[in-house]
């Protein structure tokens, strides 16, 4: 590429701190390209600029909703939330604009490392092309909410590389060809797809805040991004045992699957292209599989039986495969690294003959298996590692296989709550999760917080195999010590609906400050308006709400990992158990933890098995309550799914803990059944994430749902996923109400320099009046975006009605008193533009938000 078709931003560019700014970009890059689209329209050329736009980012960054990335910019702080370029944003805008014909967009950061964040737009108006956009590309190095990794790449004398960006390069120079010898974009998501994870450490790939798989928005196979020479090689020297030195050696690789043969050797060293292979000495019994995504040794030590010889390329093979829980997800991927097969639970398949890997997902771990498929095949996977014999019977296919690769251990899961002998627990923490069995029983309603550290080696002070099949911390020197003044939950504490404290749980309950310190403590509360607030890694305080119901105890567990300092929020597990004694199990502890995790990610995993524990035959309200999300996850990736069960599982729930849970609430608005939905306002902010945007999006056409009160509370969002949480710091909420204004005035009114203004511009006086006229809407109280409150002499005062409609298409109420229904209509707010929409989307407001944001900007103007 031309270099004078290139323009780079380096933080070393700039003497300046602070900089560069997302002005800085704008101006040097994104305002650039339309530079040269104005060119073109003022030459009577069109607005094209050029065939393909890359746009590359790497830094530190983060993600507010799925498959949309920002890059923090060089002026950010903790309390100022619009410091970021939102890539995708202005890769939307650009495809919309038609400015090219083909996209590649390249994000190498972190997607959860910004508490709070409003993602800061294109600052242009938005232009429609005539045409659809072209083929694009679009990854991130890693899914929300996880980390990207860094790591020393010897091909540059040891220097810190994103490993996503590493990986694409040599995907580029021929690691990712496909059969035709192109890279295309889908031949680069499966690169991609398998090298992140094989080039991290042990650590890394066992660390649940890191991604192991970057984010594919987009790899279309029209996409050419290369056209190498050859594929690229890497070089691999196999290690023999001595009792096959000498041997006939055949190496298999390929799709279809080709054998070289050659002698085995103390150390043999061979080229091969990335991708799943299988070596076998026949005469030594051994064959194992392995995977190449770079340079390395192998150590041959498998054994197995030898391949059925000769091989029939056109045969195929009966496979079945069980994931030894019905919440561990499982893929199936050629020596190509193509998938050809997934499912949850188990899978029962006919593939052609031919080299696999089978990848069996626990949680965030990964458990894989390569192999030759030449007969029929019965993969085993058990929870711990038992002893097996060389024969198995697969019991779906009825038939005796033999079984190759050998049985693998599944990894244990590393939860919050410290069951007994699980990774991570002790037995003072264990004794914690006892003992609240036996707690006595509430007035009304009650909460446990039981919080504890669980402290790394001194030799590996940040990293911990928490999920490597044993017990973690086996075979380490923990340090022994007591640490009196370290407190390491900093402000976590109860606090009720006003913010006032109920429980400091540091300071109040139980506690215990050695090598693995915990604090325990149990409070009677009313039921439903309870909160938690606890520091995030800034130090900045944040609040989720903890949804409590009478006669049940909600039970919230923290987990830190590391040593003194932590640079990530604690891990959280919640449950709500009867308070009357009943036991919590840890297999239903393990299924929940699965599907919180694939929640967080989201994820679809459901399957017939988890549908009847998670949907049908709960015990547990918050299994339902995550069932029901992953259905809704499950139905956003498949039309066809029956969302039918959500009837059932809302009024079971709302058998078990009311009508004012503010989960099973959400829930409900997404009932075929009209009349299972609320229409009454929301008192209190869910539990979930997911819950509260059900809610926003479904205030849209009943506005009454929203309160403005209960929107100011929750605003400034933090990222704690799958868990709803906010920021409650004065500064941080004004601050964020004053970029929700400079958004707004942004999206709606465009300004740019005068030099470079973009076609068909819309005048701020215009934009505004627009606005106005959009957000029109009945008087209520108006709260300051900034975090003030309105004067009391503004505020209405007992009764009065607003208007609100239910959001069901065959019905319309007025909310008198904003709690109780009301006899006949009143109009809702009027329609909006599809701009305003689009920003109400965007930003995840609700009308009393946008009434609220147009008096604001009202004031201003």
């Amino acid at each position: 590429m031309p270099e004078a078709n290139i323009k780079t931003i380096k933080s070393s560019d700039y003497a300046t701190a602070g900089h560069p700014a997302p002005f800085h970009l704008e101006q040097d890059a994104f305002f650039w390209v339309e530079g040269l689209a104005q060119q073109n329209v003022a030459r009577s050329a069109g607005r094209t600029v050029g065939r393909r736009l890359y746009v590359y980012m790497s830094g530190h960054g983060f993600s507010t909703t799925q498959r949309e990335g920002c890059l923090i910019t060089a002026d950010a702080l903790p309390t100022k939330i619009n410091a970021n370029v939102c890539a995708s944003a202005w890769l939307q805008w650009w495809q919309d604009a038609g400015y090219f014909r083909e996209f590649v967009l390249l994000l190498d950061c972190c997607m959860n490392r910004m508490t709070t964040g409003l993602p800061m737009r294109a600052p242009l108006a938005g232009l429609n092309a005539s045409m659809p956009p072209g083929p694009s590309f679009v990854a991130f190095a890693a899914k929300r909410p996880l980390k990207a990794v860094e790591m020393p790449v010897p091909a540059d004398n040891g220097r810190f590389h994103g490993i996503f960006t590493w990986a694409f390069l040599d995907g580029v120079k021929g690691a990712a060809v496909n059969a035709a010898g192109t890279v295309t974009g889908q031949s680069m998501g499966n690169w991609l797809r398998n090298a992140l994870y094989q080039r991290m450490g042990p650590s890394e790939r066992t660390n649940r805040d890191i991604s192991q798989e970057p984010e594919i928005g987009s790899n279309d196979p029209q996409l050419v991004l290369a056209r190498p020479t050859e594929p690229l090689r890497f070089e691999i020297a196999l290690s023999f045992p001595a009792d096959a030195i000498g041997k006939k050696t055949r190496l298999w690789s390929g799709v279809p699957p080709r054998a070289r043969t050659f002698n085995a050797a103390a150390k043999f060293s061979i080229k091969v292209q990335p991708g799943l292979h299988v070596v076998e000495v026949p005469e030594a019994g051994y064959r194992q599989g392995f995977e190449v995504v770079g340079d390395g040794v192998i150590q041959v030590e498998q054994k197995g039986p030898p391949s059925m010889m000769p091989l029939d390329r056109n045969a195929n093979f009966a496979l079945f495969l069980d994931a030894g829980d019905p919440a561990n997800t499982i893929t199936i991927d050629t020596a190509a690294f193509e998938t050809v097969d997934s499912a949850t639970g188990r899978i029962e398949t006919r593939l052609r003959s031919g080299i696999y890997r089978s990848r069996i997902r626990v949680g965030n771990a990964f458990v894989d298996q390569i192999f030759l498929l030449d007969r029929p095949s019965d993969l085993a996977a058990f929870a711990e590692a038992q002893p097996t014999t060389s024969m198995g019977v697969a019991p779906a296919l009825g038939l005796a296989v033999e079984t190759f690769p050998d049985p693998v251990a599944l990894p244990q899961l590393a939860s919050p709550i410290p069951f007994e002998r699980a990774p991570m627990s002790s037995e003072r923490h264990s004794r914690q999760v006892a003992l609240l069995a036996s707690a006595p029983e509430p007035t009304e309603a009650q909460v446990a917080v039981v919080a504890r550290s669980w402290m790394t080696s001194e030799t590996e002070p940040s990293r911990l195999p928490e999920e490597a099949g044993h017990r973690a911390g086996a075979g380490q020197t923990r340090p022994r010590r007591i640490l009196q003044d370290w407190n390491p939950w900093p402000g976590l504490r109860l606090v009720d609906e006003r913010g006032r404290t109920v429980a400091d749980v540091p300071m109040d309950g139980e506690r215990d400050q050695t090598e693995a310190p915990y604090g325990s403590v149990t409070v009677d509360v009313p039921s439903g308006r309870s909160f938690l607030r606890l520091a995030d890694p800034f130090g900045d305080m944040i609040e989720m709400a903890l949804p409590t119901v009478k006669g049940w105890r909600l039970e919230v567990y923290l987990l830190r990992v590391g040593t003194e300092t932590y640079d990530d929020p604690p891990r959280i597990s919640v449950i709500l158990r009867r308070a009357t004694g009943e036991i919590w199990m840890k297999h239903q502890n393990d299924l929940l933890e699965k599907a919180m995790i694939a929640l967080s990610e989201e994820r679809s995993i459901l399957n017939k098995e988890l549908e009847t524990l998670l949907l049908r035959k709960f015990s547990n309200p918050i299994e339902g309550i995550v069932g029901a999300h992953l259905l809704l996850i499950q139905a956003e990736a498949d039309r066809k799914t029956d969302l039918g069960l959500m009837d059932e599982v809302v009024t079971n729930l709302r058998d078990l803990v009311g009508r004012e849970h503010s989960d099973v609430e959400a829930l409900s608005l997404q009932c075929p059944s009209v009349g299972l939905r609320r229409t009454k306002p929301f008192r209190t902010p869910p539990l979930f994430e997911r819950s509260w945007q059900l809610i926003v999006e479904a205030s849209r056409s009943a506005p009454n749902l929203v309160p403005l009160s209960l929107w100011q509370r929750v605003k400034a969002r933090s990222v704690l996923p799958p868990y709803l949480a906010w920021s409650v710091d004065p500064v941080i909420k004004r601050q964020y109400g004053t970029a929700l204004v400079r958004a707004a005035r942004i999206e709606l009114a465009p300004t740019v320099p005068p030099d470079r203004q973009p076609i068909e511009p819309l005048t701020t006086d215009t934009a505004l009046r627009e606005f106005a006229l959009d957000f029109a809407a009945p008087a209520a109280p108006v709260d300051d975006l900034e975090g003030g409150r309105t004067p009391r002499s503004r505020r209405r005062r007992g009764g009065g009605r607003r208007a609100g409609i239910d959001h069901a298409p065959d019905s319309s109420r007025a909310v008198e008193n904003g709690e109780k229904s009301a006899e006949g209509t009143r109009d809702s707010l009027p329609a909006q533009s599809v701009g305003a929409r689009r920003f109400a989307e965007a930003y995840q407001l609700p009308p009393a938000a946008l009434a609220a944001l147009k008096g604001k900007l009202d004031r201003k103007h």
